[in-house]
């Protein structure tokens, strides 16, 4: 039996250096230091050397190595399938230890780049991990609610310390080895006995989960950092509380005392993206420094002369701590260019790229990222590409409904195939060369001639664009997707439908697997679906549970030989491996049909508009404590702060709600974004989605349909406007009234909404057919996640993958937002 491993990249240049040498981007100064070879995503956790010369960051699957003083990259270690949560340095400076959200812990030589150990025996992802004082024994802190005590040299389990009742977000060594520190999302500390495992504590005061512990120096103070906004300063004998440190806004993320411990450091998810320097005796805050996201982690230089924190904005800052001067902001950690298509040759040396804005595309050296050639001739957008089986011609796919066929070593156009009445989403090579296909926005595919230019055959029966198309390795099926999350199976030969399925999430990447008998598909949830090719039977399924694009599925099984499958975004291509084969050096066999938009140039979206209701108070139904009006007030409060023209409505009936629908539909026709945000009770009753004005009397389902508001009224009109960004924002409670008008009780949730607008996108605050908390504070659980993301500057993706994270964080996986449509353009609030 054997096995498929996932490797999955946010950027260009990482995956290039990949097909070059799997060490070599390790230890090679050249890879290394490219200004491209950062961290593609968030950085979670920072630590300093003892001697203070070189700093390690933590991210998405990676650790780099940093120079201190000249901020050069030194090195990146790889080997994590998770997000790298917590980092920290051996008392010699001769090892790195690293905690994952792939349920392990690794030990690294920090000289060679050389993984040295692999602990595994969590059940949960890994949030912290600490070296004792001597450096002979490590904790690691996880999600399955204990601490785990190892030997470092053997790798030996020596204790597992259980009795918290939720997760363990952090831990922490005594000065003097004798004792474990622990910190957990109910709320409490525990202070452990090291070597036997007591439980010496339990420290309570906290109103929220614990995120961050540390031990003074001196080992007689603890501190610890809540999702309740503050530091507690305590006495580590007696438990009591000395102080309690407040002026962050949101969860107090990292926390760190400095060498003499008369000094703390806090990081937090401010909006701003504050860290806050304090006074540990007086409690006086001394100076407050920003990023321009969470501060995920944060630490002091060994002579505390210096702060570093490291954050979800993507960078690594190194402060002066006395005056608060940003001395470096460590370079490497930009986003990927916005890439629409990335594919290679079959032998691995030549890729191309058709960047996201461009008419034209250009094929590459792969292993340098030399440009060789630009091939223009399109007149707008490029959507995707292709290399022939036998490399001599490229085929490309526009948004100017052509395809076109190219020589790809002269760039000579040698075709245009014309027939599709919408733009060319996706196109592919048969295996033996002579025949294209294309899917297409106008719900088709076609079959052409590769030599003459025929239109062969045009298959229908899809009702949404064609998002993906591949031919099997026989070249005698051809596999769609849909936008509207399907999957269909065709006779290429005759163009009959031979299998139809729905999926959960629109279809955006296929690959066949050698033999031919199981297809991959990669749908646009970033989740990896293992077919049966005749039947499109479900094999298995590899979910992110990491909730993060790269680096988190798990190795399936394959009945023919071991293969890499290099995922690139929603995108793969297949890498044989015998047994005889050095995997770094082998190349690709099968090249990917579609990869989707990558950050990149932003279009000026400047006239905003925004319709933003709250309903709190039902006449005949259950109220729901006003949260959805402070939903609704807050989010006004905020689009207005982001340059949108907003009507704000609360506590409305069906007739103001329908005037301020109209009144919307007026003042966004020509409007570059339309914005409609609802907070309140929702349900779906007979298969139709219903927002619930206030004077609603709905004693029976019929009732629904002449006193509820249709969400397909808003969604139709919203088809009607000349804008190019159309969002909705739905945290409606989704229950079931004719049962229950409790916002957490029972009943039905929204179903997903049929066929969208271009460029329409609907966000859920929970999963089709579930139910939405209302909250213990202010704001109900998805807005309040939304209020604190949305900030200017954030794109929008970005802001809904935080968003999804803090919602099923907080709601301890209880609520999953969800979302239905495709964007077409890229936005930043």
């Amino acid at each position: 039996m054997s096995f498929m491993r996932y490797h999955f990249f946010g950027g260009l240049i990482v995956l290039v250096g990949l097909l070059v040498s799997a060490s070599s981007l390790a230890q090679s100064p050249e890879l290394s230091q490219s200004p491209l070879a950062g961290h593609l995503g968030s950085v979670n956790s920072v630590a300093f050397s003892p001697d203070g010369h070189i700093l390690i960051s933590g991210g998405e699957g990676i650790l780099k190595l940093w120079d201190v003083s000249s901020g050069k990259l030194l090195k990146t270690f790889t080997g994590h399938t998770g997000l790298v949560s917590s980092v920290t340095f051996s008392p010699d400076g001769t090892k790195l230890l690293s905690g994952s959200w792939d349920k392990t812990i690794k030990l690294w030589d920090v000289g060679t780049g050389r993984l040295l150990r692999t602990y595994a025996d969590h059940s949960g992802w890994v949030s912290s991990v600490s070296f004792s004082p001597d450096g002979k024994k490590l904790v690691s802190g996880s999600w399955d609610s204990t601490l785990k005590l190892w030997d470092v040299d053997t790798g030996t389990l020596l204790k597992t310390f259980t009795g918290h009742s939720d997760e363990v977000r952090s831990v922490a060594f005594s000065p003097d080895g004798t004792k474990l520190l622990s910190g957990s999302w109910n709320s409490t500390l525990k202070l452990w006995d090291a070597n036997t495992g007591i439980l010496l504590k339990t420290i309570t005061g906290h109103t929220e989960g614990i995120l961050s512990v540390a031990f003074s120096p001196d080992g007689k103070k603890l501190l610890s950092g809540s999702a309740d906004k503050t530091l507690r300063l305590w006495d580590a004998s007696t438990g009591t509380l000395l102080k309690t440190f407040t002026g962050h806004e949101s969860n107090v993320i990292s926390v760190a005392f400095n060498p003499d411990g008369t000094k703390l450091l806090s990081g937090s998810s401010d909006v701003d993206g504050t860290l806050k320097l304090w006074d540990a005796s007086t409690g006086i805050l001394l100076k407050s420094l920003n990023h321009n996201s969470n501060v995920e982690s944060v630490a002091f230089s060994p002579d505390g002369k210096k702060l570093l924190s490291g954050s979800f904005d993507k960078t690594l800052k190194l402060w002066d701590a006395s005056t608060g001067t940003l001395l470096k902001t460590f370079a490497g950690f930009p986003d990927s260019p916005w890439t629409n298509s990335v594919v290679f040759n079959l032998d691995g040396t030549r890729l191309i790229s058709c960047t996201g804005y461009e008419s034209s595309f250009k094929v590459l050296d792969a292993k340098t990222g030399t440009l060789l050639k630009t091939f223009t001739g399109h007149s707008d957008e490029v959507r995707s590409a292709a290399f022939s089986p036998d490399g001599k011609t490229l085929l490309s796919g526009s948004d100017d409904r052509t395809l076109k066929l190219w020589n790809a070593d002269t760039g000579t156009l040698l075709k245009t195939f014309t027939g599709h009445s919408g733009s060319v989403s996706s196109v592919a090579f048969s295996p033996d060369g002579k025949k294209l296909l294309s899917g297409s926005r106008d719900s088709t595919l076609k079959l052409w001639d590769a030599n003459t230019g025929t239109l062969l055959k045009t298959f229908t029966g899809h009702s949404d664009e064609v998002r993906s198309v591949a031919f099997s390795p026989d070249g005698k099926r051809l596999l769609s997707g849909g936008r509207n999350n399907t999957l269909w199976l065709w006779d290429a030969r005759t163009g009959t439908l031979l299998k139809t399925i729905h999926t959960t999430t629109i279809p955006v990447g296929l690959l066949f697997l050698p033999g031919g008998n199981q297809v991959l598909v990669i749908t646009e949830a970033n989740v990896l679906e293992l077919r049966e090719r005749a039947t499109l039977e479900l094999l298995a399924t590899y979910e992110n549970t990491a909730y993060y694009t790269d680096y988190n599925y798990q190795p399936p099984l394959t009945p023919d030989g071991q293969y890499e499958i290099y995922v690139y975004y929603q995108s793969a291509f297949l890498k044989k491996v015998p047994s005889t084969v050095n995997v770094a050096t082998n190349s690709p066999v099968v090249v990917p049909q579609q990869v989707v938009a990558q950050p990149g140039p932003v279009p000026a979206l400047h006239n905003r508009h925004a319709l933003v209701i709250g309903n709190s108070t039902y006449k005949h139904g259950s109220s729901l404590e006003n949260r959805p009006v402070n939903d609704a007030s807050d989010m006004a409060a905020r689009l207005k702060a982001l340059g949108f023209q907003v009507n704000l409505v609360t506590d409305a009936g069906k007739a103001q709600v329908e005037q301020a629908i109209g009144q919307f539909s007026k003042a966004a026709q020509n409007a570059d974004v339309a914005l409609f945000f609802y907070a309140g009770h929702g349900v779906e009753a007979e298969g139709v989605n219903y927002l619930i004005p206030t004077d609603a009397r709905l004693d029976d389902p019929e009732d629904a349909r002449l006193q509820a508001i249709s969400l397909d009224l808003v969604l139709s009109e919203m088809k009607r406007y000349r804008t190019k960004l159309n969002l909705v924002y739905l945290d409606a409670c989704r229950n079931n009234p004719f049962r229950s008008w409790s916002r957490d009780g029972g009943g039905r949730g929204f179903k997903t909404v049929g066929q969208l607008a271009q460029s329409t996108k609907v966000y859920y605050a929970t999963q089709p057919g579930e139910v939405a908390q209302n909250g213990n504070s202010r704001n109900g659980v998805f807005t309040s996640a939304l209020l604190k993301h949305l900030q200017a500057g954030i794109e929008i993706e970005d802001l809904m993958r935080q968003v999804t994270v803090e919602v099923i964080t907080n709601t301890r996986n209880n609520q999953q937002p969800w979302s239905a449509g495709t964007l077409l353009t890229k936005f930043v609030f």
